[in-house]
């Protein structure tokens, strides 16, 4: 039996997608990733509506926390590269840095961030382990 045919599930609304959040995966202790990141998605998304009652409820959201979502999914995510990447050329010609040398500060940048990530995202497993 499929698990959106047991629970109840609130649908949440997003620019571009649905998702189906069990209801009762809030209050789950054993939460999954997908279950958090699915009720982060409910709890942060502009639109909540609730099968059940058929209402709608808009949550606000922070200007800065919209524009970094933004900047970071989809196409937009293209965009914003490619503005800073821009932006750090200038500034390197400005200092009188080579290409070559932006580049690989980059390059140093992206693996610390990718290392970063790993660990995140391991603390983040472990957690969920011990719950």
């Amino acid at each position: 039996m499929n698990t959106d045919e047991k629970l109840n599930d609130t649908e949440v609304e997003m620019e571009l997608s649905t998702a189906h959040v069990p209801t009762e995966w809030f209050s789950d202790q054993d939460a999954t990733p997908e279950s958090v990141e699915s009720s982060m998605v409910a709890q942060y998304g502009s639109t909540v509506t609730d099968d059940s009652t058929k209402t709608e409820e808009r949550l606000l959201i922070p200007d800065g926390v919209r524009r970094q979502a933004e900047k970071t999914s989809g196409i937009r995510a293209v965009a914003a590269r490619r503005r800073q990447r821009r932006a750090e050329g200038v500034v390197a010609a400005v200092h009188g840095i080579l290409g070559a040398e932006v580049r690989e500060r980059r390059e140093e940048r992206t693996k610390g961030l990718r290392v970063l990530v790993r660990r995140v995202s391991a603390e983040l497993r472990e957690r969920v382990d011990l719950n």
